[in-house]
């Protein structure tokens, strides 16, 4: 898979960033094939986001002791990471999800179906961190190494 990052343009390559589920598919309620990707950090939260993120795990100093993460808790939450959609949980795009839920494209016009999106993307990141970091980087370091062994064994471009 290839396609511009929808917030960058930076172009991923190899399946690496977060692809959409439908990508270069043609849904029934859509006029055109979704090609949605993103880099995992420019996947994040809605600057209006009002949605609260816990950034300990207690209320207590000493209920985080042991608790040991190479994330900053600046982050957590509030980005995708490049392999989350390679996860247990497929990753469809904002738009994608609102088609699911309403049988319509969203009118980005219409602050209910702008909120809506919102919403979609925050339930989106919870997902996602619901792995750790170093998981989500290990299944993509093992899926590209797939992907290169295949190639090489299959001639494939």
């Amino acid at each position: 898979w290839t396609a511009p990052c929808q917030v960058c343009g930076k172009m991923l390559k190899e399946g690496v960033g977060l692809f959409c589920g439908n990508f270069l598919i043609q849904r029934e309620r859509s006029t055109h094939p979704c090609l949605t990707a993103y880099c995992g950090g420019c996947y994040t939260t809605y600057p209006n986001d009002p949605f609260p993120i816990q950034d300990r795990l207690g209320d207590e100093d000493e209920e985080d002791e042991g608790f040991v993460t190479d994330e900053p808790t600046s982050t957590r939450f509030r980005r995708g990471r490049n392999g989350d959609h390679l996860m247990g949980v497929p990753f469809e795009c904002d738009v994608c999800q609102f088609i699911n839920v309403y049988g319509r494209a969203p009118n980005f016009n219409k602050r209910e179906d702008r909120y809506a999106l919102m919403v979609i993307r925050r339930v989106s990141l919870d997902v996602m961190w619901s792995r750790e970091t170093s998981t989500v980087e290990g299944n993509l370091s093992r899926a590209r190494l797939d992907y290169a062994t295949t190639q090489s064994a299959f001639d494939f471009p």
